[in-house]
């Protein structure tokens, strides 16, 4: 991973292109942190966008969360990450 979607703009990189976002998923994530553990459903969905700067092409993954529980500030999953198409 060479950064996040925000850190590569700020350093210049220009949107290149993408696909649509994919199909809904789920995840489970923890409610609280010592047992008896208990698990709510958090949704999602993951893109894909290209990033350009001069010759350095990058492939970017973000994640769009559709729901969280109301208790649950993190969805578990990154915003975005880039990695570098050699």
């Amino acid at each position: 991973m060479v950064g996040s979607i925000p850190n590569k703009l700020a350093e210049g990189y220009q949107f290149a292109g993408g696909t649509g976002l994919g199909p809904e998923q789920l995840q489970y994530v923890p409610m609280n942190t010592s047992p008896p553990y208990q698990h709510e459903k958090s949704r999602y969905r993951d893109g894909y966008l290209y990033l350009l700067k001069e010759k350095d092409l990058l492939i970017c993954l973000y994640t769009v969360v559709t729901f969280n529980p109301s208790t649950v500030s993190e969805s578990g999953r990154p915003g975005s990450a880039c990695y570098r198409i050699e």
